[in-house]
């Protein structure tokens, strides 16, 4: 076949889009201003695929682009995702770990831990492996939030994976709590509990975790158990 008839029959946007891989191989060598230019050539074919295969939530009028989205985000920059940690708490919430790995060198460019717990009403009664495979999937794109979110922006779309925001309607009680109520909870706890430890520790977790109010809950409820051992 010549090569300009086997050309014809590539949809263009599958050769935007690989071209656009090709030009982000080198993203993480350019300098700022070469690295913004190049991401907003992505942008485009970025946006047509998330479109035309409707790869996003709309809430509220915005749109939050799925994980399988932010996977394709990676596909064009050469980066993969990779479960690394999966763990089942007590109450039988699932938390997982996902690190971001460049696929040329095989090192870890970024990662990111989530939760699917037992308190959401979506999943409170869904069996063992449906929240496994929700906290993988909330991990990996929060992994590639953390890292490519101005990417995604510049393609019209919210920085937050859909996976992420609350389904409409489905805020419990317990989740329209204020993370300044809980932060008093949590400090509340330590104190009752006096013990530097564990004060140390907690509050190392909580810095990180500022803003994630599950993690915050988890937190809260470990303490609470630790108190409780405490005062038998």
């Amino acid at each position: 076949m010549p090569q300009q008839e086997e050309n014809a029959l590539v949809p263009m946007e599958k050769t935007e889009i690989l071209i656009a891989a090709e030009q982000e191989k080198r993203l993480f060598d350019l300098s700022p201003k070469d690295m913004v230019t190049a991401a907003t050539q992505m942008a485009t074919p970025l946006a047509d695929v998330i479109n035309k295969q409707l790869l996003f939530t709309d809430i509220q009028g915005k749109k939050y682009v799925k994980c399988e989205g932010w996977q394709l985000l990676g596909s064009m920059l050469g980066i993969t995702p990779k479960e690394t940690k999966v763990i089942e708490h007590e109450d039988g919430s699932f938390e997982a770990h996902v690190d971001l790995i460049n696929i040329r060198t095989s090192c870890p460019v970024g990662g990111a831990s989530s939760i699917c717990g037992t308190d959401e009403k979506r999943w409170s009664k869904a069996d063992k492996y449906a929240r496994r495979s929700m906290a993988v999937t909330r991990a990996t794109g929060k992994a590639y939030r953390l890292a490519f979110s101005w990417i995604m922006n510049l393609a019209g779309y919210e920085p937050t994976p859909a996976e992420e925001m609350p389904y409409p309607g489905a805020m419990t009680e317990k989740t329209r709590v204020p993370f300044d109520e809980i932060e008093k909870d949590i400090h509340d706890l330590l104190s009752a509990i006096d013990d530097k430890q564990v004060t140390d520790k907690s509050m190392a977790y909580f810095m990180q975790h500022q803003g994630d109010f599950q993690r915050l809950d988890l937190l809260k409820k470990r303490l609470q158990k630790k108190l409780g051992e405490k005062n038998k």
